[in-house]
C-alpha cells in the first residue's frame, strides 16, 4: 500500500509540473552573448518570439535561435521568476567577399552571416558570385580568403580580386602580387610578407638595372618570380 501511495503521489507531482510548465506564462526574455550583449539582429528576432507558455516559447526561441545566421551556439535557462535566459556564441565576420555590388560577410567556419553589413573588412572582389545566408564558402574562395587573411598586417596592400582563377592583390598602388587558388595559405602569406619586407631593395635593383619599376610578383611558383617593365 505504501508503494502504492507512494507512486500516486510522484504522478501527481509530475503531473503538476507538466500542467506548471504548459500554462506558466514567460515573464521575460534575456540574451548573452561573449561580448555581454547580443547583436541587435539577434535581439530583434527574439523580441517576435511571443512570450506564452514555457514549452511553448521555448520551442519558438529555439526555432528563432537555429534560423539565425549570426548565432553560432547557444543554451537556454530558465529562472524561477518566468524568465528566460538565452546564452549565445556569436558568429564574427573575418572575411569579405565583393561580388556584383554586394559584399558578403563569413566568419571563421566560412559560413555567411551578412550581407552587406557595412564593417571595415577588406574585401576580395570577384565578378559571378552569389551566397546565401548561412552558406559556406567554396574550397577555392575560402582558400584564397585564407591567404588575404593571413597577409591582413602588410602595410600598402591596396585592392584584391580575382582574374584568371588567380588571386591578385595590388601591391603600393603599382605592383600585383599574384597567387594560386590551391597550396598552403600559410606559407604563401609568409613568402609574401618576407618579399615585401625586401620590396625597397627589390625595386632599387631593378630601376639601377635600367627599367622602371617592379609590375609583378608571382608567387604561383616555389620561389617568387619578380616581373618589371
Amino acid at each position: 500500500m505504501r508503494k502504492a501511495g507512494f507512486f500516486l503521489i510522484l504522478v501527481f507531482v509530475v503531473l503538476v509540473v507538466v500542467f506548471c510548465f504548459k500554462v506558466s506564462k514567460i515573464s521575460s526574455i534575456e540574451c548573452v552573448s561573449q561580448f555581454t550583449k547580443c547583436n541587435g539582429n539577434t535581439l530583434a528576432s527574439i523580441e517576435k518570439v511571443e512570450k506564452s507558455s514555457i514549452v511553448a516559447t521555448k520551442i519558438n526561441l529555439k526555432k528563432a535561435l537555429s534560423d539565425d545566421p549570426l548565432v553560432k551556439k547557444y543554451s537556454l535557462q530558465l529562472k524561477l521568476n518566468g524568465k528566460y535566459i538565452v546564452l549565445i556564441e556569436e558568429r564574427i565576420p573575418k572575411y569579405c567577399l565583393k561580388s556584383n555590388n554586394e559584399n558578403y560577410f563569413f566568419d571563421s567556419d566560412s559560413v555567411l552571416i551578412k550581407i552587406n553589413g557595412g564593417e571595415n573588412i577588406k574585401c576580395i572582389e570577384e565578378s559571378g558570385i552569389s551566397y546565401k545566408l548561412r552558406d559556406r564558402l567554396n574550397n577555392k574562395d575560402s582558400f584564397l580568403q585564407n591567404v588575404f587573411y593571413n597577409m591582413r598586417n602588410i602595410s600598402d596592400l591596396g585592392r584584391a580580386y580575382v582574374e584568371n582563377e588567380n588571386l591578385i592583390v595590388e601591391y603600393k598602388g603599382k605592383t600585383k602580387l599574384i597567387f594560386p587558388t590551391e597550396g598552403d595559405a600559410e606559407v604563401l602569406a609568409g613568402k609574401a610578407y618576407y618579399t615585401v619586407s625586401q620590396f625597397d631593395k627589390i625595386e632599387k635593383y631593378i630601376i639601377d638595372i635600367g627599367n622602371l619599376s617592379v609590375s609583378e610578383i608571382d608567387f604561383r611558383y616555389k620561389d617568387p618570380v619578380v616581373r618589371f617593365i
